[in-house]
């Protein structure tokens, strides 16, 4: 925030990631005064800016109104005059001003030859030629992997909140919201009632506040057929233009998921990928609660189109996985007796939360204990993928006829869980 050598400064997230509360804290921490121009009316633009830096500097104000096409020149004059160099901070500059008037703006500081800085705030990328001033030295990036929090600093927000809590629980929590900041807040707030950190997001109050404030801030403003396609690709884990074309029926999906990360709506592109991409994880929650609220059979047929997709495509663990989850029993078995191999050596998943999968209702056959345990294997689950193994091996001496006698490969399956288990254990 105090590189004097960037013209431009630009702090980027999502909603609830502390951009306004740094930004202020930062401005009141300073010598100077910074001009603070608030969101409004874009046609009103110029007229804050002019307004905020006169009233900043001591100037007295333009008489009549700054339109426009005024502005630059207006703003140039009061520069050019002071002996102070404040400052312009636009907050919320995704709906203060056009992507234009904001170049005008950076252009306008940069060749005033004061020393002015600029900094902004705003969701996502701002629709500004961000390349030319990165590659001219010209430009101070913040973005939401700077401001989330660290598991250290979860554990300070906590303890403000009078909550002391056990160094895996507050790990856990901070890996579920992924150190967004406003998460965490939320789940600060309900683990007064709720001192269990997985029932705060296992239908909690701190869930429910947390799809209240994504709704609100996320998904309403959204165009409706991009919310829709949200909430049918939530899903899966991993996002690709392909995947998401085959799910929504949509053509575009490169172009929607990138909107969709320029955009701030939580989606993030997967590091080393072009076009692999994933929700956070709070997202993604709120999404599926809303795929599935009305009519139960939506949930099963999205997870049966995204079980044909990675049947041909794959990997096959994720097509298993998906016919779990629609409960699914027999197809689910038929892919793991045909992948089982496949499935043990690319067990991987070292680097995201396992999802649960719910059991089949009664009792189950060995082969879908066994395809259960594989995918919780893959899932990075070994306590669950041990829990299922056993459940299956209980029914290994169990009297069984014809094709259901053949032997099933868990010493495969054990090893490799062992050999996850202590990688997790290194991590």
């Amino acid at each position: 925030m105090d590189d004097a050598a960037a013209p431009v400064t630009v702090v980027s997230s999502p909603a609830g990631w502390g951009k306004s509360a740094l930004l202020a804290s930062w401005a009141a921490g300073r010598q100077d005064r910074a001009a603070w121009v608030a969101g409004g009316d874009r046609d009103g633009f110029w007229g804050r800016v002019v307004s905020a830096v006169t009233s900043t500097v001591g100037e007295p104000p333009f008489a009549g109104e700054v339109a426009a096409p005024t502005g630059p020149a207006r703003l140039m004059e009061v520069l050019q005059r002071t002996s102070t160099m404040p400052v312009i901070v636009v907050d919320d500059c995704n709906d203060a001003a056009d992507p234009g008037e904001l170049v005008t703006l950076a252009e306008t500081i940069r060749t005033s030859g004061t020393g002015t800085r600029l900094v902004v705030a705003c969701r996502g990328v701002p629709n500004i030629p961000l390349h030319r001033w990165r590659l001219d030295g010209r430009l101070a990036e913040i973005s939401g992997a700077d401001l989330a929090f660290t598991v250290d600093e979860t554990a300070d927000l906590f303890a403000g909140h009078g909550l002391i809590l056990p160094w895996p629980a507050v790990a856990d929590v901070h890996a579920r919201a992924e150190g967004w900041p406003g998460g965490l807040r939320l789940a600060a707030m309900a683990l007064g009632h709720h001192p269990v950190p997985a029932e705060v997001f296992a239908g909690s109050a701190a869930s429910e506040a947390v799809t209240d404030y994504l709704t609100a801030e996320v998904l309403c403003p959204l165009d409706p057929q991009a919310r829709r396609a949200l909430t049918e690709i939530s899903v899966a884990e991993r996002l690709t233009p392909d995947f998401v074309n085959a799910m929504t029926g949509r053509v575009d999906g490169a172009a929607l998921l990138a909107d969709l990360q320029r955009g701030g709506a939580f989606v993030t592109r997967c590091a080393g990928t072009e076009d692999t991409y994933r929700l956070h994880p709070m997202l993604s929650r709120t999404l599926y609660h809303e795929l599935g609220r009305h009519d139960r059979e939506r949930t099963v047929r999205a997870h049966h189109r995204a079980a044909d997709w990675h049947a041909a495509h794959g990997p096959p663990a994720d097509a298993l996985r998906h016919l779990l989850a629609a409960g699914d029993w027999t197809s689910a078995i038929r892919v793991a007796h045909r992948h089982w191999a496949e499935i043990v050596v690319g067990s991987r998943c070292l680097d995201q939360l396992a999802t649960a999968i719910p059991g089949p209702d009664g009792e189950a056959p060995r082969r879908l204990w066994f395809a259960m345990a594989l995918e919780r294997l893959d899932a990075g689950d070994v306590v669950g993928s041990r829990r299922f193994l056993g459940l299956a091996r209980a029914e290994e001496t169990a009297p069984a006829v014809g094709s259901a006698a053949e032997p099933l490969p868990f010493a495969a399956l054990e090893l490799t869980a062992t050999r996850l288990e202590a990688a997790l254990g290194r991590v």
